[in-house]
């Protein structure tokens, strides 16, 4: 369960890293989920760690890319994994 939820429209800040606005979707205790605006495709979602290392989720078929292994974003997948529709949708709306 997420520390916080947050909207894509409550959620959206300047990102710190790419200079992109992002949305912070869930906090859990050693990562982040997050979506930046105007990304390039494939949908897909961020998951930061603690100390710095960060991975990517496709949302179409949540596949894993980046520096993060599955077992330790576990908490992270199953949240991403019960509103993948949604995140689907906002990730589309976020681009209209």
């Amino acid at each position: 369960m997420p520390i916080i939820k947050m909207s894509i429209v409550d959620g959206i800040r300047p990102g710190s890293d790419s200079g992109l606005a992002c949305a912070l979707l869930a906090l859990f205790l050693h990562s982040r989920v997050l979506m930046y605006l105007d990304d390039l495709p494939p949908p897909h979602v961020h998951v930061k760690l603690r100390d710095g290392r960060d991975g990517t989720i496709d949302l179409e078929n949540l596949e894993i890319r980046g520096r993060v292994a599955e077992r330790e974003i576990r908490e992270a997948l199953v949240w991403i994994k019960s509103p993948k529709i949604k995140l689907l949708s906002e990730w589309q709306r976020s681009r209209s």
